[in-house]
């Protein structure tokens, strides 16, 4: 097998722009890729900072993008929007998104969506998923559909009004059978068996050909966790460790595309000597499985292709988009700022026997 890649898009943070990430690609109506992000624009890019949701397009399968756009833009009394997902449902596109707003002098942080029935021209007024007054970390390009139909959020979450979380964050999971109308938070809860300061974080979800779904986690523990649930969603096997898919404190995807399943991640975690400046979020790494991501110790991952070596910028936040003989691939790129998140690389990426 082999792989290649190359850039087909920048987004700096400039003019006034101090963040650009965290984003989803949609496959329009009309033909069209829409990369929607979010835009920090102002000089504050604290996760709870000022932000938009931005797109940009491209007419020619990712080859290149223009068509600037703000696509939502946050309230009055809110923090921000921030961190896309897009599903399909027949003719609507559905974005989900996370809401940061004060309560009670607390930073809450909600899942919502809102419906488009002509390619994000238009939306319908939002809805409210995560129902518990929480910090919900659902990640971008995290939100999935299964075979038999049901939508699930996986997210972690936090109090902000706790006194003290002995593990941490821990895990929820929101489905949605009736096609995002109507969620409910499933009853069981992933934790850590033991106290962590930092706890569960980040999950994201991918569902085999036989149904089950693996749940892979970040952790503060040097490399990414996994569960597993045989009944879509609804009970999860304690988390384990999975040392092949290492890493620093960042996010990991998975995802099928080209008739393989791959997974993005930074491979190396932190050790005595390493600097930090950069929280360690490099190099980029691509994982290649032609086994259905089966076993998850990682020894499927038979190919390994670096996107990015260059060790004085910083890599996270990946989407990916398959365009059935190539994909693409977004994330944050630090740009020679010395800010892990900063700019959105795109890239191309091709799989070739």
């Amino acid at each position: 097998m082999t792989v290649t890649h190359r850039e087909t898009g920048f987004i700096a943070a400039e003019n006034g722009v101090s963040r650009a990430g965290e984003g989803a690609f949609a496959r329009l109506k009309d033909g069209r890729i829409m990369l929607a992000y979010t835009e920090y624009y102002t000089a504050d890019s604290d996760d709870a900072g000022p932000a938009n949701i931005a797109a940009v397009y491209s007419r020619d399968n990712g080859e290149t993008w223009g068509e600037h756009r703000i696509l939502l833009e946050k309230g009055a009394d809110d923090c921000n929007i921030m961190s896309v997902s897009f599903l399909s449902a027949g003719e609507e596109l559905i974005i989900f998104y996370l809401k940061k707003f004060l309560k009670n002098g607390k930073t809450l942080c909600i899942p919502f969506l809102r419906r488009s029935g002509d390619d994000g021209e238009s939306w319908s007024e939002e809805q409210r998923i995560g129902k518990r007054d929480l910090y919900y970390v659902v990640n971008n390009d995290r939100v999935i559909r299964l075979k038999n139909g049901r939508i699930i959020v996986p997210a972690a979450i936090i109090d902000p009004f706790a006194v003290r979380q002995e593990n941490g964050a821990a895990l929820c999971f929101i489905t949605s059978d009736d096609n995002g109308y109507t969620w409910t938070e499933q009853k069981q809860e992933l934790t850590l068996p033991f106290d962590n300061r930092m706890g569960l974080e980040e999950p994201g979800l991918y569902e085999h050909n036989d149904g089950s779904l693996w749940c892979y986690i970040r952790t503060h523990l040097g490399c990414q966790y996994s569960s597993i649930s045989y009944d879509s969603g609804e009970s999860w096997s304690a988390p384990e460790p999975m040392p092949f898919f290492s890493s620093p404190a960042s996010p990991m995807l998975v995802k099928k595309v080209c008739n393989a399943t791959v997974a993005i991640f930074n491979p190396i975690p932190a050790y005595t000597s390493r600097p930090e400046e950069l929280w360690g979020r490099t190099p980029y790494l691509l994982a290649i499985s032609e086994t259905d991501a089966y076993p998850h110790n990682g020894e499927g991952f038979t190919v390994r292709y670096m996107l990015e070596t260059d060790r004085s910028n910083n890599y996270c936040y990946p989407a990916i988009l398959d365009n059935g003989t190539d994909f693409l691939v977004a994330y944050y790129h630090s740009n020679g700022t010395g800010c892990p998140l900063n700019s959105l690389k795109i890239v191309k990426v091709c799989i070739m026997e």
